[in-house]
Order: C-alpha cells, then structure tokens, then sequence
C-alpha cells in the first residue's frame, strides 16, 4: 500500500474542496474544546449526539454540493470517535451522561466548539485533521507562537505521518494474520521515523532480593536524537489518573507484596546501589535508566509487541520476548493514555501466568478498568493513538478482568460483569461455581418466558438440567439453525459414548458453523473412535488449517499417518506438534518414532533425548532406539564396507518384518544419506571453479567433490552415534534401563570397536534375561537366544583380537551348553536352537585352537 502517496492525496482532495488543510496554520487544541456543539447547548448525550449527527447528514445529502460531501465525512468521522469514546478508551459512561465533558468544566482550558456544520465551506483548522491521523497535536497560546513554531512542527508531522500509516497497516495485516508483511510494515514505520529497535542483554536486577545482576532483556533505540529520544510530546503520566482508579470491595486491603519488579532495574555495576529502596517502591528502574522517547515511537514498540504476539507460538517465551517492548513503554513518564493503557494490559496478560505475580496483575486490570469510567481526562486526551494500538473493546476487557476474577477466586465479582454483559453461559458457570444451579435455572426460564424462541437460552437449560430435550428444543426453534444445539447434543452423546451419534450431530453443527475448531477436533475423535482412521484424519486436518498452534491435533495427525504408513506426513506433522507442545514427551516419542521410518537419523536421536529428558528417565522407546541402531550399522556398513554381524542382520530382518516397512524405511534412509553428496556436487559445480573442459580436469573435480561428501557425511555419522551413545549410557543408568539397553549399547560398542565393553554389555543382557520365562515362553526364548549369540560372538572376537583367551571361550562354551540343555525339549527344533548349536561347534574348535597354541607355546619355552 502506497500510504504515503494516499495521505498526500486526501490532503490535496481537501484543499480542492476548500477546506484549509495547511500543515503551517496549526491555530487551536484539540484537547481544549468539546468535539461537537449542538446548537450552542453543552455537550450532548449520546443519544442527542448521535440524533444530530443523523439529522445533519440527511440535511448535505440533500444538497449535493462539495462541501456537503465533506461535512458528511466530517460527521462520520465524528460517529467514529464517538463510538471509540463510548467502546475503546473512555469516558465509559452511560446514555444520560454527557458524551464529551468539556474540558474548561475542569478547569483546564477554554473550551472551543467544533465547526458548525451546514455552511457552503467546511471551516476546519489544520491541527483538527491532524488529530484524526493520530499525529500528536502540540497546542499554541497565541497566532505568533503558532507561526513561529510551525517550521519546526512541519518536519515532525512529515515523518509522523507515513509511520502512523504504515503502523496501522501492520495491525490490520496481523488481524488477518498476513505476519510477514505486517513486519515489513513494522521496518517501513521505523524507516520513516529514521530509527533502528533493537532487544539486547544488559546486567540488571528482575526481584528485590536477587544479589547478583543476570542478563536481562531491554529494548534500544538507534537513529537520530530527535525521533527516538526528543522532547516529550505526550501527557505527564501523573495526569491521566491510572495510578489514582480505585480497587472494587472484593480487591480493597489487597497489597502488591510481590519482589518482582515491574521492569528490570539495570546495573551500572556489579553491586547495588542506594537507589534500590527507591526503585523497589515502582517498576525496577531508575530515572537514569529511562530512555525518554517519542510517542511515535511508543506506539511502534506496542506494534512489535503485537506482532510477536501474532507471529510467535503461544507459550512462556513469547512473553518475554514481547516484554521488553511493553517495559519500555511503561517507563515513559511523557506518552498518551491509549499507549499507555495498551502497555498495561499487556503487562497484566503477562503476569497473570506467573504465580508471584498474579495478584499485581488482577489489581492493575482491575484499576485500569476503573480508569477508563473515569471522568478525567477528557475525551479529547484519550484519543490520540486509539487506531494505533490493539486494545480490545470495552466489553471484552471487562469479559478479561472476570475471568481473572475467577482465576483467583473471585466468583462473585466475576458474576456481576457476566450479568452486566449478558454472558448467559458465563453467568451459568459462575453460578455453578457457587453452587446456585437454582437461581441460574430460574434466571434462564424468567428469560424463556420473555423470548421463548431463543435457541441459546434453551442450550444453557440443557446445560443446567443436563437433559437433551432441551438441546433438541433449541434445534427446532432455530429452524434447524444452532449449531449450538447441535454441539450440545454431541457432548451429551460422547458422554454417554454414543460415538456415533455424537459424529452425526457435529456434521450437522460443522456444516452451519465450520469455523469452530473445537468441533472439529471432537468430531476426529469421535471418528478415532469409531475406527474411521480417514474421517478422522480429515478433521485433524481441518484444525490445523483453523488453528495452526493446536499441539494436540498435530499430534493425533502424525500418530495417525504413523498407523496409515505416511512416515514423510508423520514426519512433517510431528515437527509442527513438537513447536507447540515442547514439554510433551508423548509428542516427542512420535517424532522419534516418525523420524526413525522416514531416515532421520538425527532427529530420531534428539527426539529420542527429549523424551527420556522430560519424562525424567522413566519412558525410553527401545523399538525405536533398535531402528536408529539398524540405520547405524547399515551406515557404517556403507562407510566402511564392513560385513553386518550375521546375528544383528537376523535381529534386523525380523524387526523389519514386524512393522512391514522394509522397502520403504530403506529407501527414505538411502535418500536422507545421499542427500549431502548431491548438494556437494551441486556447490561444486555452481562454485565458479576453475575450466573442467578437460577430462582431467573434471575427473579432478569429481573426486574432490565426492571426498568432500565423504568427508561430510562421516562428520554427520560420528555426531549421531556419539549422541546416541551418551543417550545409552543414561539410559541405562536410569528406571527406564533393561535387557534390550544392554543389547543396544552391546552393539554400539561394537560400531566403535570397543570389544571389552561390547562383551560387557552384552553379559549384563544375558544376566538380565535370566529371570525371564526363556525355558517355555517363545519370546523369551528368542530374546535369550539373540542375546547369548551376541555374548558368544563377542568372546570369540576379543579371543580373535587377542584382548580374551582360554577363560573367555571357556565362558561362552557353558553358557551355550547350559542353554541348550534347558531348552532341547521346548525348543530343540526351532532354527534358533540349531544355530545356538553351530556356534558352540565353532566356540569349541576356537578353544582347541587356543589350548593347542598355548601347549606349543609353553613347549616352546621349555
């Protein structure tokens, strides 16, 4: 959007037209006058005003002129601010209460009428038309002072101008959730106030008590001094009376005894200093410590808050990355009431998520809604910057503030504002908290009685009664249009684990009302249930596509793909679940295990390290550990060119026959593994080396690519197996260790040529295997069979190594006798068995060979 082109266009527009636009002749204060005289009266009510305004319109629509066209827009501009005073920032006050208080009541200044409407021209002054572009206004006492100071006003409202535009470009694009161009905004804005902002780390102080300085994060300005730290030009902080709203009967005596500061008190050195008495009473920081800046910039700070908050996963980092923002701007003792406002919800959001610090937060919310029915200060004060900042509508504040309220307890407080705000459902829920099911029925039928087609009153019925009668009542009095009801109706039907109905119903609720992501999730699991894996999927799907943060449904769309043989689906829909459930070990268990059937070695074993980590040692996926395994020695095996173990490819194959992905996990691997030597080749060959023509030349050329794709993939081979091997050896340190760890690590030793340890590992497998039922039950046979191979195998290596001798053999010699001898009559015919039987053939030919070699040898010495 070309703004700036567009500002310059409305003002050439109005000069056309007649009014007197220029920049230069700023002449009255907006602040200092009503903004609206009905026939020389005081300051209308609402209903008057608006009543005027009405008239008035229908009056210049009738003439047709130009200036009647602009004092039509003059008026809608003026219904605009008059619904932003009553909704946004206040005066909140009722309908026989004046709209505008007029400021010379107060004793401020002389008040100054709004032009009359209904003359040929439109009279309006620069600095009225200023405002309503939320530039700040800086108001004059004399036509002298005016002129004398408009040369230097000019320059300012020429850089304000094109940054509150693109400002308010960058909020409407995060509504629509278009993040990456409202951050483009967000520089343009900073690029036309010609300064650069910055978070960086300084050493400070976050609690009272804390002795040493850590690193805090804070928000820096560069640019020129009189866009980021020029004079004030904003209100004194003291005169917006945030600080002087009360507290209600249930919040009265209720102190802020939290030791953490507001924002962090910066350390200008190692020790603290004698402000620290001072510094505790308020936000943390120190008058030297303020960074005084424009309220321009302000409002730009507040919209990167927003943008991170719009851009960002929801979870506890993403306060705090927005908190430097808001901290900021609370500092500031020179800003504007709606910046400031904005500041201070968006600390209480924040705080209301740390225990220390809930209470603050429900007292600060509580006074800023008091503050906003303020009757100081006047409208004309809280205007500016209403369209810069995202502040929501009054009654979803005080929606907020009740529902803290009962987040801390405060149910009654709480039901006084749902009752306020007819928040039926909200108001049922309170009542229930305190028991009085009772007085919410008999509120719901007295209503009932006065409207008895209302579909939503007869769902919060059922909702009291817990009869689906009245679900069905709401469904026929709709015309078959709640998809409340319908809803409604497929709770009360998973509740009883009629899973099928309750589908039925949320296809009906879903085909009216789509856009309601809890009902799709409902309906996936209803079809989970139901066995329908494709529906389901297809709901799943849906959430994502409504709320692409929703941890859970990603998670059930990868557990889902994993059962359908999807391992790149899997895959992809793991990454995303993991992004908004970290603290999941579940979560990160299905990566694993995706990342495993689709080839991700690494991210198999990062995964793998998340969930033993969260589940504090308790859960280790020994199936997917044994995959990872089967990668790594296939790896190696490609490497090297070293022979599998006969043993592991056995294990190997009927693991591989188990999950019935042979084929592909296979070929996911070989791409994942070769994927480095392509993109090598491809560097190499657009690296502007030196002429290939030759055939030498581009031998050379081939070979020093492929060295170096060799030399890469090694890199990658050795950062996984020393990752794998440290999760190991936790493991099996920890609960969750038993036989199949000490077969695992048994065979990692062995990748790395460590045939004591391997051996080692091994015999501990064996010993832990002995108190299983391997005599009669089949897979307890296989397991101790596997085991006892490896065990032997490994004697015979150390043996072949000559790391072992004689007592080695002699070891793997009785463990296959013994073996053998317990098992002859359960399993003697099965290929285990027999193969059991082969290698204690050539367990005792290797210990003829070594009896014989040592009798030659100690002849010899003779």
């Amino acid at each position: 959007m070309e703004t700036i082109n567009e500002i310059h266009l409305l003002l050439s527009t109005l000069q056309s037209a007649g009014a007197n636009t220029s920049l230069l002749s700023c002449n009255s204060d907006i602040r200092s006058r009503s903004l609206l005289a009905v026939d020389g009266a005081e300051a209308p009510t609402a209903a008057a005003y608006f009543a005027v305004l009405r008239r008035r319109v229908a009056e210049q629509l009738q003439q047709g002129t130009r200036s009647a066209a602009l004092e039509v827009l003059t008026a809608g501009v003026q219904c605009l601010e008059g619904f932003v005073q009553l909704n946004l920032c206040g005066p909140i006050q009722s309908q026989h209460v004046p709209l505008y208080v007029s400021s010379s009541a107060a004793g401020s200044h002389t008040d100054a009428a709004a032009p009359p409407m209904g003359q040929d021209s439109l009279s309006l002054d620069e600095r009225w038309v200023v405002s309503q572009l939320e530039v700040d206004d800086v108001g004059n006492e004399a036509d002298a002072a005016a002129a004398e100071a408009a040369g230097a006003n000019a320059d300012a409202l020429r850089a304000m101008l094109p940054a509150a535009a693109h400002l308010e470009c960058s909020l409407v694009q995060q509504h629509y959730g278009q993040t990456v161009e409202a951050q483009q905004q967000l520089e343009q804005a900073a690029a036309a106030l010609g300064v650069e902002v910055q978070v960086t780390g300084v050493l400070g102080f976050r609690t009272k008590h804390q002795l040493d300085p850590k690193a805090q994060l804070v928000a820096s300005f560069k640019g020129p001094a009189t866009a980021a730290t020029g004079a004030a030009d904003g209100v004194d902080l003291a005169e917006l009376g945030f600080d002087q709203a009360g507290l209600t009967k249930e919040l009265e005596g209720m102190e802020d005894d939290s030791a953490v500061y507001l924002a962090p008190r910066l350390a200008t050195d190692n020790t603290a200093t004698d402000d620290d008495a001072a510094a505790a009473a308020g936000n943390g920081s120190t008058e030297q410590q303020q960074q005084h800046v424009s309220c321009m910039l302000q409002a730009l700070l507040l919209g990167w808050a927003a943008q991170i908050k719009k851009g960002t996963s929801q979870d506890e980092l993403q306060q705090w990355q927005m908190a430097p923002f808001v901290e900021a701007v609370l500092q500031q003792q020179s800003t504007q009431y709606m910046l400031h406002a904005t500041a201070r919800l968006l600390k209480c959001r924040h705080e209301k998520e740390r225990g220390r610090t809930r209470e603050r937060s429900l007292m600060q919310l509580e006074q800023l809604c008091n503050a906003l029915q303020a009757a100081q200060p006047a409208a004309g004060v809280r205007l500016p910057f209403c369209f810069g900042v995202r502040f929501p509508l009054w009654p979803l504040l005080r929606k907020e503030l009740a529902e803290l309220y009962i987040a801390m307890g405060f149910v009654g407080a709480a039901l006084r504002i749902f009752e306020g705000l007819e928040m039926w459902d909200q108001l049922i829920l309170c009542y229930r908290l305190l028991d009085k099911k009772q007085v919410a029925q008999e509120l719901v039928l007295q209503r009932l009685q006065a409207n008895p087609d209302d579909a939503k009153l007869w769902c919060v019925l059922g909702d009291i009664q817990q009869q689906e009668a009245h679900y069905e009542k709401a469904w026929e009095v709709s015309s078959h249009r709640s998809s409340r009801a319908q809803r409604s109706i497929a709770r009360s039907a998973m509740q009883r684990k009629e899973y099928t109905r309750a589908a039925a119903a949320y296809e009906l609720a879903l085909a009216l009302n789509p856009l309601y992501p809890e009902a799709w999730f409902a309906q996936g699991y209803c079809y989970l249930r139901m066995g329908d894996n494709s529906k389901a999927l297809q709901a799943f799907t849906k959430v994502t596509h409504l709320e692409p943060d929703n941890g859970e449904a990603w998670t059930n769309l990868a557990a889902l793909w994993l059962q359908q043989g999807g391992w790149r689906e899997a895959l992809q829909a793991s990454e995303q679940a993991v992004k908004y459930k970290r603290d999941s070990w579940q979560t990160w268990d299905n990566y694993a295990t995706a990342a495993a059937k689709a080839g991700g070695m690494s991210s198999c074993v990062r995964a793998l390290v998340q969930v033993f980590e969260l589940s504090k040692g308790q859960h280790f996926s020994l199936e997917t550990a044994e995959q990872l395994m089967m990668q790594l020695e296939r790896e190696q095996q490609q490497l090297h060119g070293t022979a599998a173990d006969s043993s592991s490819s056995s294990s190997s194959a009927k693991l591989h026959e188990a999950n019935g992905a042979a084929d592909s996990s296979s070929e996911a691997e070989e791409e994942a593994m070769e994927a480095p030597e392509q993109l090598l080749q491809l560097l190499a060959v657009s690296d502007g080396l030196p002429n290939l023509t030759s055939s030498a030349g581009a031998a050379a050329h081939t070979a020093a690519a492929a060295a170096a794709a060799a030399a890469a993939r090694q890199r990658a081979y050795d950062q996984v197996l020393g990752a794998f091997a440290a999760l190991l050896k936790s493991v099996a340190n920890a609960a969750a260790c038993g036989p199949g760890v000490w077969g695992l690590l048994g065979r990692l030793y062995r990748l790395q040529g460590q045939l004591l340890s391997s051996q080692e590992a091994w015999l501990k497998q064996v010993r832990a295997l002995q108190s299983s039922p391997y005599k009669s039950d089949p897979d307890a046979f296989a397991a101790m069979a596997a085991a006892t191979d490896h065990l032997c195998r490994a004697y015979l290596a150390t043996a072949a190594a000559g790391q072992g001798g004689l007592r080695e053999l002699s070891a793997a010699r009785m463990q296959l006798r013994g073996l053998l001898k317990q098992c002859e009559d359960a399993f003697g015919e099965q290929q285990q068995y027999l193969q059991l039987q082969g290698l204690l053939g050539d367990v005792m030919a290797a210990e003829d060979a070594a009896l014989a070699a040592k009798r030659a040898a100690e002849a010899a010495a003779q």
